[in-house]
């Protein structure tokens, strides 16, 4: 799997099956959202859709197998600029293209930190204490 999603493929078209992509199109409040994610973390979106509940600002929220991070920076424009959005995902290669647009993003959404995080790990075995996760402090977990 590592492999597949860090070396095989380079770009959403490249999937060789539909099971990880929604078809549906994206609400006006999500097409407004999208156009503030950077084209590289769009083009290598590899997930199986976005879910993500009302009244998020201020939160913190955990994505477990952020991929390169289009959730991640879809939910920190929700969180705003008081919330923080932390990204786990195995595949370096993947990180680079999220890590590479984490100071992009900042700009974008106009805030004076970027409230995103992002670490290479295995989300069975990463321990939570070395993410600056700690029990109860996450109000939101993407999986």
């Amino acid at each position: 799997m590592k492999e597949y999603y860090g070396e095989i493929l380079k770009r959403t078209s490249d999937l060789k099956t539909n099971a990880c992509c929604t078809m549906a199109a994206p609400s006006p409040e999500m097409r407004t959202l999208l156009a503030n994610v950077h084209p590289d973390v769009l083009d290598k979106y590899y997930g199986c859709g976005f879910v993500a509940p009302d009244l998020l600002a201020g939160k913190s929220v955990l994505d477990l197998g952020c991929g390169a991070g289009r959730d991640c920076y879809l939910l920190a424009q929700l969180v705003g600029e008081t919330g923080c959005v932390t990204g786990v995902d195995m595949t370096a290669k993947m990180l680079d293209v999220t890590k590479s647009t984490q100071e992009w993003h900042r700009a974008k959404h106009g805030y004076a930190a970027a409230n995103t995080a992002f670490h290479l790990g295995y989300i069975l075995i990463a321990p939570k204490h070395m993410l600056g996760i700690h029990s109860g402090s996450v109000a939101l977990l993407i999986v």
